[in-house]
C-alpha cells in the first residue's frame, strides 16, 4: 500500500538522504523515496499505527526539527477553484490566456472551516518561502551584517579590542545561533557528522586562533548560501507544482434536476458535467450535448483549439473556450489524463538518475573522511613543522570548504530544475534518468505544429482553377469565412483585411463543423472547406497542381471548385537553434 507524507523543516539534502536510508530499513517498509525538493516522502508497505511515530523518531535523530505528517494532498487548494472559474468567466473572451490559472493559490486568503487544517499547512509553507519567515531571515542577516561591519571598523580603526571582540561575538550569535542550536540537538541525538558540526568546529576554532572576522564571515556566507539554496529549491518546486495544480478540484455535476458544485473526487463514471466557457475540464469524458471548441495545449501541447460535438471524447485538463456543453464522465478524477500527467511529473522528480544515486552513497562516507583528513592535517602538519596555528587554521579551512550539503543538493536540484522547467514548456520526463539519457541522443523527431512552428496560420498560396482571379477567390472565401471562429478561417479573413481585399456580407451562411462553410454571396452558392465538404456536396473538382505542406481550403462556386487557398503555419525563429 502506498502512502504520501509531507516533511516539514527539512533543510539539509544530506540529512534527507540519511532519513530515506534509515526509513528503508524499517521492517514494514517495502520502499521509501524522499523527495527533498518537494519535501515529500512516499512509503510503500504496511502502514501500522506506530509507523509514523517511528519515522518521526528516525528523522528527528538525524535533523532535530524535522516533522513527518500525512500529506494534505490536493484538497488543500480545493476552495480556490470555484472563485477562479467565475473570475475567468467574467474576464476571458478568447480562452487562450490560461497560464495564470494555477497561480491563484498564492494570493487567495479565502478560508473555509472544513479545510482549515489544509489551508494552514499551505499558508505555513508559503510564508516560510516567501512570507514572514523569509522577512525575519533577511532581517536577521541584515542585523548580523551591520554588527559585523561595526566590529571590523572598531577592530581596525581603534585600539578597543574588547569592544571589537564583543561585536564579533554578537554578530556570530545573530548569524550562527541556529547552527549552534542544531549542532547541540544533533549531538544529543547521536548524529555527529553533519554540516552543523563542521561549521561549529571551524568557526569556534577560528575564534580560538584569534581569527574573529573569518569566524563571523564563514557563518555569514553560510547563511547567505542557505538563502540562495532555499530560493533555488522553492523556484524549482513551483515549476513542478504549477503542473500538478492543473488538476481541477470542483465541477458542476447533474444531481437530480439541477447542476450542483461537487468535489472532483466525488465524480463517478456516468455522471453528467456542465462545462462552462473558460472552465478547465475535471475528468475524462464524452460530449453528451452541445458543441464547442476546446484548448488542449495544457495536455498535448497542440496550440490550435479543437472543435468537439456530441459523441467526441475529451481529456481532462483541456479548457472550454467557446460554448457551454455537457460531458458524460468516462473516468474518475484519479484515473483521468490530467491526474496521470501530474502524477508523472511528481514521480519524475523523485526518480533518481545514476549520478544522483552515486552522490548519495558517496556522501555517507564523505563527511567522516573529511573530518579524518582535517584532523590529520592539523596533527601531522603541526608535529612536522611545529607551527600549530598555521596547520590548525588550514584544517579548519578544509572543514569549511568540504561541507557535503552543496554536493548532495546540487546534482538532484539540477535534474529537478530541468524536469520543472521542461514541464512548463509541455515536455514531460519520466525521471532524472531520462534527462541523463539525453546525453546519448543522436537524433530527435519532432511534431511540427506548435513545436517547430508558431501554431498561428497565414495564407501562403492561392491557386485558381477557373475564371476567377486570385483576389476574387480570396474575396469570396473571406466573405464566407467571416462567420467562422476556426483558426484557419480567421487567418484567411485577416489576410484579406491586411491586403485591403473588400469583403461582402453573405446573404445566408452556415458553419459545418469539421468541414467548412456553406454560404450565398452575391446570388452564388459558395462552399469553402476541405475535400470532404466538396465530396459530400457533390462539387466538381478539376485537376489542381500539387500543393505544398499546409491546410488546403477549397472554394467551390455553384457546384464547381474554382480554386484552392493554402494556409500554413510559420516556422519559429528559434527552431533552427
Amino acid at each position: 500500500m502506498e502512502k504520501i507524507y509531507d516533511i516539514r523543516n527539512l533543510g539539509c539534502a544530506h540529512c534527507g538522504s540519511k532519513i530515506e536510508e534509515a526509513i528503508n530499513k524499517l521492517e514494514e517498509v517495502d520502499s521509501a523515496v524522499l523527495n527533498f525538493q518537494l519535501k515529500r516522502l512516499k512509503i510503500n508497505g504496511e502502514h501500522s499505527e506506530g509507523l509514523l511515530a517511528r519515522m518521526n523518531e528516525i528523522a528527528q535523530s538525524i535533523e532535530p526539527d524535522v516533522e513527518i505528517v500525512p500529506s494534505a494532498g490536493r484538497k488543500k487548494h480545493a476552495h480556490h477553484d470555484h472563485e477562479h472559474e467565475h473570475h475567468h468567466d467574467e474576464h476571458c473572451g478568447c480562452g487562450h490566456d490560461h497560464e495564470h490559472e494555477h497561480h491563484h493559490d498564492e494570493h487567495c486568503g479565502c478560508g473555509h472551516d472544513h479545510e482549515h487544517e489544509h489551508e494552514h499547512e499551505h499558508a505555513h509553507e508559503h510564508s516560510h518561502e516567501h512570507g514572514e519567515d523569509g522577512k525575519l531571515e533577511i532581517a536577521s542577516v541584515a542585523v548580523g551584517v551591520v554588527l559585523f561591519i561595526a566590529a571590523i571598523a572598531v577592530h581596525h580603526l581603534t585600539e578597543l579590542l574588547p569592544v571589537a571582540i564583543g561585536l564579533y561575538v554578537a554578530a556570530y550569535l545573530v548569524l550562527g545561533l541556529n547552527v549552534l542550536k542544531a549542532m547541540v540537538k544533533s549531538l544529543t541525538k547521536g548524529n555527529v557528522f553533519n554540516e552543523n558540526f563542521l561549521m561549529t568546529v571551524a568557526t569556534l576554532g577560528a575564534f580560538a586562533l584569534g581569527e574573529y572576522a573569518e569566524a563571523v564571515g564563514v557563518v555569514l556566507f553560510f547563511r547567505i548560501g542557505e538563502m540562495f539554496e532555499d530560493f533555488a529549491v522553492a523556484r524549482s518546486r513551483k515549476a513542478i507544482t504549477d503542473v500538478t495544480e492543473l488538476r481541477v478540484e470542483e465541477a458542476d455535476v447533474l444531481r437530480g434536476d439541477e447542476f450542483v458544485r461537487v468535489d472532483s473526487d466525488d465524480i463517478e463514471i456516468g455522471d453528467i458535467l456542465r462545462i462552462k466557457v473558460g472552465e478547465r475540464i475535471a475528468v475524462d469524458g464524452v460530449v453528451e450535448s452541445g458543441e464547442s471548441r476546446i484548448d488542449t495545449s495544457a495536455v498535448n501541447g497542440e496550440p490550435v483549439p479543437m472543435t468537439v460535438r456530441a459523441g467526441d471524447s475529451i481529456m481532462s485538463g483541456c479548457i472550454n473556450i467557446a460554448e457551454t456543453f455537457t460531458l458524460r464522465a468516462t473516468a474518475v478524477a484519479d484515473d483521468s489524463m490530467i491526474t496521470k500527467i501530474a502524477n508523472a511529473v511528481e514521480d519524475a522528480s523523485s526518480a533518481k538518475p545514476k549520478l544522483d544515486r552515486f552522490i548519495t552513497r558517496f556522501a555517507k562516507v564523505y563527511t567522516p573522511i573529511v573530518i579524518g583528513i582535517a584532523a590529520a592535517t592539523a596533527l601531522f602538519g603541526s608535529l612536522i613543522t611545529g607551527d600549530w596555528q598555521k596547520w590548525v587554521y588550514s584544517a579548519l579551512t578544509f572543514l569549511v570548504i568540504s561541507c557535503p550539503c552543496a554536493l548532495v543538493l546540487s546534482v538532484p536540484l539540477a535534474y529537478f530544475s530541468g524536469i520543472g522547467a521542461s514541464s512548463k514548456l509541455g515536455i514531460l520526463f519520466k525521471g532524472g534518468d531520462s534527462i541523463e539519457a539525453l546525453g546519448k541522443v543522436k537524433a530527435i523527431a519532432f511534431d511540427k505544429t506548435g513545436t517547430l512552428t508558431n501554431g498561428s496560420f497565414t495564407v501562403t498560396r492561392v491557386t485558381s482553377a477557373g475564371s476567377l482571379t486570385d483576389e476574387e477567390l480570396l474575396r469570396l472565401c473571406g466573405s464566407c469565412e467571416q462567420i467562422s471562429t476556426h483558426p484557419v478561417a480567421e487567418s484567411i479573413v485577416d489576410y484579406c483585411r491586411v491586403n485591403d481585399i473588400r469583403l461582402s456580407e453573405p446573404e445566408r451562411s452556415s458553419d459545418i463543423a469539421g468541414r467548412g462553410v456553406e454560404a450565398e454571396v452575391g446570388g452564388k452558392a459558395v462552399l469553402c472547406g476541405n475535400m470532404k465538404l466538396m465530396q459530400e456536396k457533390g462539387a466538381e473538382v478539376p485537376e489542381l497542381p500539387q500543393t505544398a505542406a499546409g491546410t488546403s481550403v477549397y472554394v467551390a462556386v455553384d457546384g464547381r471548385v474554382e480554386g484552392v487557398i493554402l494556409v500554413s503555419d510559420e516556422v519559429k525563429k528559434t527552431s533552427a537553434e
